[in-house]
């Protein structure tokens, strides 16, 4: 199993056993609220939304600008979890995130990576109950130049990022899609 997903779904592990719930659940239940404006907010952090995704800036990001989007229903692994059903949907919403991007940050390189719990009942990952405590999701990461991650931070996995994610939230939700052709 790939060493970060095996983390995430420990500390997923960790952060659901006194709520009872996926970390990923918690965080859909606040931006389904009508929560406060506060800067803390997931609402500000917010940048697309359908029934079925949320896209956000998580809270300290590892990079400006960089996107998550995961999935309102659950699932742990995208293998199973994504049907026919949902296809067009997150294609409309990775859509207009990377458009966005394209938009604001003049056509970046970036990474996309889909992150999926390993399929149940096969060889390690049979100690994990990934359905309870993981939820599959993309991650965009754009390659900002000078301002880009480097060997230190893949190296030691310490990141830095000097933007606020409710700033980036707010330029990215502010993009003007219908300048695209």
């Amino acid at each position: 199993m790939i060493q970060r997903i095996e983390d995430e779904m420990e500390l997923g592990d960790s952060f659901s056993l006194p709520s009872q719930d996926c970390n990923a659940s918690t965080v859909l239940d606040l931006a389904n609220r009508n929560g406060s404006s506060s800067s803390s907010s997931i609402s500000s952090r917010l940048v697309d939304l359908t029934d079925s995704f949320i896209a956000f800036i998580p809270f300290a990001a590892i990079s400006p600008f960089f996107i998550r989007i995961v999935p309102r229903f659950e699932s742990a692994t995208f293998h199973s979890g994504l049907t026919d059903e949902y296809i067009p949907e997150l294609a409309c919403i990775l859509k207009r995130c990377l458009q966005r991007l394209h938009v604001e940050l003049d056509e970046p390189d970036f990474n996309l990576v889909v992150r999926s719990a390993p399929l149940p009942n096969r060889g390690s990952q049979c100690a994990f109950n990934s359905e309870a405590t993981f939820r599959w999701h993309i991650t965009i990461n754009p390659r900002l130049g000078a301002g880009a991650m480097a060997g230190f931070e893949f190296g030691s996995g310490i990141f830095s990022n000097a933007n606020l994610p409710e700033d980036d939230a707010a330029i990215l939700r502010n993009v003007d899609l219908g300048t695209i052709a």
